[in-house]
């Protein structure tokens, strides 16, 4: 089973349902991505959670990055798969919605203080994922 990091997300302009993510492998250290985080969309993560991956969130705080809660499958009134965060601790509020913006014109390398080097890609002003126990 692998470890994904959702690091920007597209939204539905009607319904607010991710459509697309900015995602990639993260290495077992949690230290760095194992590829360039790369748009794909929703259904892709929807699949990688049915083979038993598990998928985290990832937002930018005061200059780092944190893992932030992980995402579940989900299925709508008309019968559509998508994704949804795991609020475990009720006080947190976080949404999809939290994340930064993966616009159309946007790449992986322009998404918030998110960057990637091709040679090894890495977040950028986080040299960890600050996952604690996520593995």
């Amino acid at each position: 089973m692998a470890v994904h990091a959702i690091t920007a997300v597209r939204l539905d302009g009607n319904s607010q349902r991710a459509t697309h993510v900015l995602w990639a492998r993260v290495s077992v250290s949690g230290e760095q991505f194992e590829v360039a985080p790369h748009a794909s969309p929703v259904i892709e993560v929807v699949d990688a959670l049915a083979e038993g991956d598990t998928v985290i969130t990832v937002f930018p705080l005061n200059g780092q990055c944190v893992a932030g809660p992980e995402v579940r499958r989900v299925v709508d009134e008309a019968g559509r798969e998508g994704i949804e965060m795991v609020n475990a601790d009720s006080d947190t509020r976080r949404t999809l919605a939290d994340l930064p913006r993966l616009d159309h014109e946007q790449s992986a390398y322009q998404v918030g203080s998110m960057a990637t080097n091709a040679r090894e890609p890495t977040l950028k002003a986080c040299p960890r994922l600050a996952c604690g126990s996520i593995i």
